[in-house]
């Protein structure tokens, strides 16, 4: 049989185009092939090549689809790097988990970013700065809460109890006011000693009692020194068993947590003096602890002092929201002086101290943490600089299954270093972040669960959960739900404005982009007014005197009017009005007690806008979709 001809082969063969042979792929040599027509360059197919320039859309398409998808991951790891290093906390001995070490990134959403002076790249939601006309200026990121927001933080001026709290008028003699004066640095030349508090400290029955209030009305939210720690270290060294104290045998520091606990338990007291007696043991606390200025010394006492100081200025002042800041950014050094943000596992602490330090930390994490989200300011404390266990719980809850579960506080810790230190890190990075990041990260926080003994009815579908019938267990439900669909309702706020704003005819955000956050904010502002409507039914008392209960509500009644307002016609309007219309009746009856009467304002505004007018709104959202909707109820 003969050969073909060589040349007759060759000249059969087909050839692939130019396109192809420039990147590498199988062309069908059929023009235009299969692979330009794909690529959406059939134009130019068999002789011409295209321009590697990333201007090509397939080539930005794919480089925006890995950049969120890199995004989604770095997240991924830094949560599963936080959860790992909760594990530790179980792990017996000095055995650690091998994965989140030293040698792991843990720099979270800027890991990959060096700084630069360019503005190209920095983000538009910075947040937002009031300058009066005296030249002050106060700065409110853009996850700070509604009250920030809307100018409703007064100055102590408009409180007419302040006078009441200096110490002068409360009969504090000179040198407890000079001490006071000097707080929180303290006297460097302190002529006066411990002896000056001789007469101020109460008999051991009725610092008992007011303990007992302190341990039942405040601590169940944060507890930076448990009861046994404090019987142990301050109550039963001070006292005999006759009752006398022993001054002398206790650091000033210490002193200064015994009177912040009996100022705070006088707070809740039913005597008629009770709060002049609070704002006095306020003044002692401030005072013992200027006795030993920290900048000389400081020790876990210290900041036991100064964060206890912080829950007592929470619970008593309602306008001193940039004091609780200040100290807090001083209640931070303070804690990195000692290295409370490193577990002391390996050092020469005893199991007691070791403890100690612990639920310090992680009291004071949190409540950094939630601060910085609802001021809208960065925190103080990274958590990739962070290397401490988790305390032991004393007594956790038992699942029916016999396994102790996760107590309030120790799931407050762990959702404040998995889940709260991511959101900070979004919120409060200056570089723009591609939305999907946010929808990620969205993804991740809501995998984080709620142990089933704190969990509340959020909706009136939910019929199969319920309240306690004790008052802190449910102060802690609601707490935990509070935290938790407070922080999607601050993440998520922003863009739920924008959708707002940017929405076309028919003005329904729902078919903006960022629809996402517009069901995101919606769906937590229900549920946090739905909740805190539960609690006040449940304990109305106790409840109508806690005003930072209130905040929430405020925070989500603002979103709700605002949707109602902006975009009737969006489908969850109407029930989003509903929701609104509820919120206002229950914050008028219940925050009446705690709140300014500057407050009640904006609230008495807003219910006459949408109240006055409820019906004409309710037909005009009506009509406008229908029947109602019920996208909210999940």
């Amino acid at each position: 049989m003969p050969k073909a001809n060589n040349s007759t082969a060759k000249h059969n063969r087909k050839v692939a185009c130019a396109e192809c042979r420039r990147s590498k792929l199988k062309c069908d040599a059929v023009f235009p092939c299969q692979a330009c027509i794909r690529r959406g360059c059939e134009d130019i197919c068999p002789n011409g090549t295209m321009a590697p320039q990333k201007t090509n859309q397939g080539l930005a398409d794919e480089l925006d689809r890995l950049t969120d998808d890199i995004e989604a991951a770095k997240l991924r790891v830094k949560q599963l790097e936080t959860a790992l290093r909760s594990t530790e906390a179980h792990l017996v001995g000095d055995e650690t988990h091998p994965l989140p070490s030293e040698q792991v990134s843990s720099d979270g959403l800027a890991a990959h970013e060096t700084f630069d002076d360019g503005t190209g790249d920095l983000t538009d939601a910075i947040g937002a700065i009031s300058i009066a006309g005296d030249g002050k200026a106060k700065y409110y990121g853009e996850t700070a809460s509604s009250e920030y927001l809307q100018g409703m933080v007064k100055s102590n001026d408009a409180d007419p109890e302040w006078n009441v709290r200096d110490p002068a008028v409360l009969g504090m003699p000179r040198a407890i006011i000079k001490l006071f004066n000097a707080f929180p640095m303290g006297l460097t030349n302190c002529v006066y000693d411990i002896s000056s508090f001789f007469e101020y400290i109460p008999s051991r029955e009725r610092a008992l009692e007011l303990v007992d209030l302190y341990y039942c009305h405040v601590a169940w939210m944060y507890d930076p020194i448990v009861r046994s720690d404090l019987m142990d270290t301050i109550i039963n060294p001070l006292y005999d068993f006759q009752g006398y104290w022993f001054i002398g045998i206790i650091h000033p520091h210490q002193l200064s947590i015994l009177f912040v606990i009996l100022a705070t338990g006088a707070l809740w007291d039913d005597h008629p003096s009770a709060t002049i007696l609070a704002h006095q043991y306020h003044v002692l606390s401030r005072a013992a602890l200027s006795l030993s200025p920290i900048a000389h010394e400081v020790n876990t006492f210290t900041v036991q002092a100064l964060f206890t100081l912080i829950r007592f200025i929470h619970t008593a002042d309602t306008n001193a929201t940039e004091e609780r800041w200040l100290l807090g950014g001083i209640c931070t050094r303070a804690a990195q002086i000692i290295g409370l943000q490193n577990d002391s596992a390996d050092s020469n602490f005893d199991k007691d101290d070791i403890q100690r330090r612990r639920v310090l930390f992680w009291e004071f994490y949190a409540y950094e943490c939630w601060t910085s989200i609802v001021s809208g300011r960065p925190p103080s404390l990274d958590i990739g600089e962070v290397y401490c266990r988790f305390p032991t719980e004393l007594l956790p809850p038992i699942k029916a299954s016999g396994l102790a579960d996760l107590g309030f506080h120790g799931w407050v810790w762990r959702y404040a270093a998995s889940c709260m230190s991511l959101t900070t890190q979004y919120a409060f990075s200056t570089k723009k972040q591609p939305y999907q990041t946010l929808i990620a990260l969205d993804k991740v926080l809501r995998l984080f669960s709620i142990p089933e003994h704190l969990r509340c009815p959020a909706h009136a579908s939910e019929t199969d959960r319920s309240w306690s019938p004790g008052p802190n267990k449910s102060y802690e439900q609601y707490c935990t739900l509070a935290i938790y669909e407070g922080n999607f309702l601050y993440l998520h706020r922003s863009y739920f404005v924008q959708a707002l704003r940017a929405a076309a005819p028919p003005n329904n955000p729902l078919l903006h982009e960022f629809a996402p956050s517009v069901l995101a904010a919606c769906r937590s502002a229900c549920r946090l007014t739905f909740v805190t409507k539960g609690l006040y039914h449940h304990h109305p008392e106790v409840t109508s005197r806690r005003w930072h209960f209130w905040s929430s509500q405020f925070s989500a009644c603002i979103v709700l009017g605002t949707l109602v307002v902006e975009s009737p016609s969006c489908p969850v309007a109407e029930e989003a009005l509903r929701e609104m219309e509820d919120a206002v009746r229950i914050f008028e009856q219940g925050s009446r007690l705690c709140r300014p009467s500057w407050t009640l304002v904006f609230f008495f505004q807003l219910h006459f806008y949408s109240g006055q007018g409820f019906d004409i709104l309710l037909d005009a959202v009506t009509n406008a979709h229908g029947a109602s909707s019920r996208l909210l109820s999940f």
